[in-house]
């Protein structure tokens, strides 16, 4: 049962997070031939104040309605 954990900065739509997941799941199911069903993905979100790339937070974002 493949589990995998994603973590992004938060500011994605519901449609967005849902495509990652998808194609991530089916990226799974193509490389190693599991079953869809016992593929499991975890999203987690974070604000950007809690992210740090090169010495800079990143800016909080606001969701997007529209990929």
């Amino acid at each position: 049962m493949p589990i995998v954990r994603i973590e992004i900065a938060e500011g994605r739509s519901n449609e967005e997070k849902t495509r990652l997941m998808k194609a991530v799941t089916m990226a799974i199911h193509d490389a190693i031939g599991v079953p869809l069903s016992t593929i499991h993905i975890m999203l987690k979100e974070s604000p950007g104040e809690h992210i740090m790339i090169g010495g800079e937070l990143l800016p909080p974002k606001e969701p997007r309605d529209k990929a």
